[in-house]
């Protein structure tokens, strides 16, 4: 998984870098793409590219 650097609020989830850092301190801080629905997720609401995300969850409603 390839994570793009940035402090931009997630997208996916809606945590913060500050919520990044804070409580996943050593996961990567950036943003990656789901390859499923496209929007992109951070370590906190990234399950890995084998699973849908929630984002895609909202998309099949």
């Amino acid at each position: 998984m390839s994570y793009r650097e940035t402090d931009e609020e997630c997208p996916g989830c809606g945590a913060s870098s500050a919520d990044r850092k804070g409580n996943k301190p050593d996961a990567p801080q950036g943003l990656s793409e789901c390859p499923w629905c496209g929007v992109e997720k951070c370590c906190m609401c990234d399950m890995g590219d084998d699973v849908e995300c929630g984002s895609c969850d909202l998309d099949d409603a």
